[in-house]
């Protein structure tokens, strides 16, 4: 699963272009986690960088295919 986001307080190339984004990904070898896991991993990953996140995109590798499981509007 990969999950898309954005800083709050954005710098650099990020914050010229508001459609750049950062990637999350959480490996899913032989299971599926949940929604709810994968994202409490990304959160609790973001408070050890002590920035504010928002979700943008998130993203479930389906064949080889990338499909939007969510989209949020920026």
């Amino acid at each position: 699963m990969e999950i898309r986001y954005r800083f709050v307080k954005e710098k650099d190339q990020y914050l010229d272009d508001p459609k750049k984004t950062r990637g999350y990904t959480v490996v899913e070898a032989n299971f599926q986690y949940s929604f709810k896991r994968c994202l409490a991993e990304l959160y609790h990953d973001a408070m050890r960088w002590k920035k504010p996140i928002e979700v943008i995109d998130i993203y479930r590798d389906g064949k080889g295919i990338h499909l939007p499981m969510w989209k949020g509007e920026l």
